[in-house]
């Protein structure tokens, strides 16, 4: 039996994506940043990947409302 996707980042691991992916950000035209599970498709089509759609779950934590602070606004 498989476990339940769990974000398993440890602090210093969390902190350091965190400061990657703002670099990054600032350096590069960035519009969005999302995790894989994020492109999977959205079978219903409601505009959104709901949890029951996922084709996987990690990344095990929500990335898009995690990085949207540091992202070009949309126009």
């Amino acid at each position: 039996m498989a476990g339940k996707a769990a974000d398993t980042r440890t602090p210093q691991q969390r902190e350091a994506l965190t400061q990657l992916v703002r670099e990054l950000c600032a350096k590069y035209p960035i519009k969005q940043v999302i995790g894989h599970r994020d492109i999977s498709p959205d079978l219903n089509g409601n505009g959104k990947v709901d949890p029951w759609e996922r084709i996987k779950e990690c990344p095990c934590f929500d990335v898009i409302p995690e990085f949207e602070s540091f992202v070009l606004p949309q126009a």
